[in-house]
């Protein structure tokens, strides 16, 4: 396979006569080009360009069962002749399948064609990632994480990627809103092992876990003999020292609780119950809750001089029902992460796109675990899908 090149990688072009002379008088010098129309001719591991043919429904649909196997770059011509079901399904599919996509809307010239072609080959545009660029009548889209994080391709997600990448470089509070399942607290992790505190502890404190009367001792520790049967505990505060201290589910916080952690927030200091003597920790506040914080302040919930206090950098998860396009993205990060060697069919891609995800990306997940653990075939079909007790 040549350099400029990525396997996996595939063409959505719309003029069949172009691709046909641009590979005739061009792209053989540099590679070998297989045009087919029978996979069962074609090795997996095949090396050069597949050149496929999408102008059929039927061959199409065994296209898009077959093409996941494998792993050279493709040039798809999509005929504006197939069925919009069938053409939507194709674009659905190549988001699973191919590790980026390029849309080439022909209407110039043969010599346009190739120039745009070679301009998404080079290093600077495929081998390096970059993650979109458009020109007249082309649109590149990589698929990116930070991580292997928070895959997808939507304005919604690139932004809350570019928002994490930033939050992190400096060591202010920072303030996670979203709704259940979005995940929280991996952003609150990622924030911490891209920022300059990665070294130091990260500490996850369930506030919602904790009855009111031992909140206290939980937070800031206790002395032995502070109340009855009390045994000397260091307390989350302390464990985070040169770290981050996550409180997660701030949202179930009485005022009273509030208040100390806004005591703690600007003096950095606390009292172990049952001591007279101030600890001084040095560490940085991520908090997160899924709560309409506008409505607990009008409620009286929420203090606003709390809010305030933590508001320097406020970040929203988009909930996955506001950016389908991210699911074939999630979806393939979560199989191959997780090893599962089954694929999802068209129709099942496009299924769970449709689907209401109110527990968001945790409610995705769930569905594939049961899915891949009911379904004993290698493709996942559409009727496979397992959504849940409460589909």
């Amino acid at each position: 396979m040549p350099r400029f090149m990525n396997k996996n990688q595939v063409f959505l072009v719309s003029t069949r006569e172009d691709v046909v002379l641009f590979c005739n008088e061009v792209l053989h010098k540099y590679t070998t080009v297989q045009r087919v129309y029978d996979f069962n001719c074609v090795s997996h591991n095949t090396d050069g360009i597949i050149i496929y043919d999408a102008c059929k429904e039927a061959e199409t649909l065994s296209f898009l069962v077959k093409a996941h196997k494998f792993t050279c770059p493709f040039i798809i011509f999509i005929s504006p002749l197939l069925n919009e079901d069938i053409q939507r399904a194709l674009r659905l599919f190549t988001n699973l399948c191919f590790s980026s996509i390029t849309n080439m809307v022909t209407k110039r010239s043969f010599a346009d064609f190739a120039e745009r072609f070679f301009a998404a080959c080079n290093d600077d545009c495929v081998i390096k990632g970059k993650q979109m660029c458009k020109t007249e009548n082309q649109t590149v889209i990589h698929n990116e994480t930070i991580n292997g994080l928070f895959a997808g391709v939507s304005p919604q997600i690139r932004n809350f990627r570019a928002s994490i990448r930033s939050v992190s470089t400096v060591d202010t509070p920072v303030f996670l809103l979203g709704e259940t399942g979005c995940g929280k607290t991996v952003a609150a992790r990622l924030i911490h092992d891209l920022s300059v505190r990665k070294k130091g502890p990260f500490i996850p404190v369930p506030i919602s876990e904790f009855a009111a009367s031992i909140n206290e001792s939980t937070f800031f520790g206790k002395t032995e003999g502070a109340y009855t049967d009390a045994k000397y505990d260091i307390g989350y505060f302390k464990q985070a020292d040169h770290g981050s201290l996550f409180l997660d589910e701030v949202g179930t916080c009485r005022l009273n609780q509030q208040e100390k952690l806004l005591r703690f927030a600007d003096e950095k200091t606390f009292t172990p119950v049952g001591s007279s003597k101030p600890v001084k920790v040095d560490a940085r506040i991520i908090l997160a809750t899924n709560a309409n914080i506008k409505d607990m302040i009008q409620k009286g919930t929420m203090r606003l001089d709390f809010f305030h206090r933590f508001d320097n950098n406020v970040l929203t998860i988009p909930p996955l029902r506001e950016r389908p396009e991210d699911i074939p993205y999630i979806a393939k990060q979560y199989l191959n992460d997780n090893k599962i060697k089954k694929f999802l069919t068209p129709t099942a891609i496009e299924r769970l796109c449709e689907f209401n995800w109110t527990g968001n990306i945790r409610d995705l997940h769930h569905c594939l675990d049961r899915t891949t653990l009911a379904c004993s075939k290698e493709r996942i079909d559409s009727d496979d899908l397992d959504f849940g007790y409460l589909a």
